[in-house]
């Protein structure tokens, strides 16, 4: 999970891991409501 906070500065703590969470339940075959 870090890593994606280290490739994206950008983006805060709370965005990286809520992208984190969205990519790994995507890679499950979930699907994630729209925001």
């Amino acid at each position: 999970m870090h890593l994606a906070a280290q490739q994206l500065p950008h983006l805060s703590d709370a965005q990286a891991a809520d992208m984190v969470v969205d990519t790994f339940l995507r890679g499950l075959g979930a699907q994630q409501p729209a925001r």
